[in-house]
């Protein structure tokens, strides 16, 4: 049951990542950053001022930690994040052959960790492991999302666009009615 709720939620997050970003009457991709309250997008314009980047700092430390059996940090095997992250987040949710499935970057790091470092994986909301995902994400700000819907990643967006559009609960609403029909608002 776990196994089947992973995947359908990584479905869901792969329609999530392409249908997420409001769109304009004439269909174009529009950053959700434009509807957003002024106060708003002047933190996400300031480091200092958001405080996500807390967190993202401590990601940072993080990478250059030697960790495992192995004696290793992720900049021993990617070297510069700068450089070997930038693009990473967007790809992600991703098919991941070795399962057989959808993983999103959570996944990817522990995998990493596992294999590599020979450490244990990080709890999927620790502090740890929001600190390592943002700092990946954050190597990739301002680029769009490229998540790959193709080939074998095909029936599970499917299956996600499938729910995205469903209606469901108390308010008989999809995840499109806030996200698509009322962007913005």
């Amino acid at each position: 049951m776990q196994k089947n709720k992973t995947t359908g939620l990584m479905a869901v997050a792969a329609v999530a990542a392409v249908f997420s970003i409001a769109t304009v009457a004439t269909g174009e991709p529009k950053s959700g950053y434009l509807s957003a309250e002024p106060e708003t997008q002047a933190m996400q314009d300031d480091d200092f001022s958001n405080p996500a980047m807390l967190i993202a700092d401590y990601g940072g430390e993080l990478w250059s930690t030697r960790e495992g059996e192995a004696n290793k940090s992720c900049e021993d095997c990617h070297g510069d994040a700068e450089e070997s992250m930038k693009g990473v987040k967007t790809r992600y949710p991703a098919y991941y052959e070795a399962w057989g499935k959808m993983i999103n970057i959570e996944l990817r790091v522990n995998e990493c960790r596992k294999d590599n470092q020979k450490a244990k994986p990080w709890k999927y909301e620790s502090k740890e492991m929001q600190g390592m995902a943002s700092f990946i994400g954050y190597q990739s700000r301002g680029l769009p999302v490229a998540v790959d819907i193709g080939g074998k990643a095909t029936p599970f967006f499917k299956k996600g666009k499938e729910f995205y559009y469903q209606r469901r609960g108390q308010m008989d609403m999809a995840c499109s009615h806030c996200h698509e029909d009322n962007a913005g608002n």
